[in-house]
């Protein structure tokens, strides 16, 4: 028997910030970052543009992880 997890993820409680080198995301826990993390690196992607994940971090207050753009690959 299989066992349906039921969570809800708000995006909305997703912090951006563009930093030169990639993005910083903030969420309030680690099952929303990752979601948030996999959206934009696929975003990224449809855009010509490779990026991963390359820092995390937890703190009592949520998690953040650093997003660095590998490159421009429409070229």
């Amino acid at each position: 028997m299989r066992r349906r997890v039921s969570t809800t993820i708000d995006p909305s409680r997703v912090a951006a910030t563009v930093l030169q080198v990639g993005v910083r995301l903030d969420a309030p826990d680690d099952l929303t970052l990752g979601t948030a993390i996999g959206r934009l690196v696929a975003a990224l992607a449809l855009e010509g543009v490779l990026s991963t994940p390359v820092s995390h971090d937890a703190t009592p207050e949520g998690t953040s992880a650093l997003v660095a753009f590998l490159g421009d690959t429409s070229t």
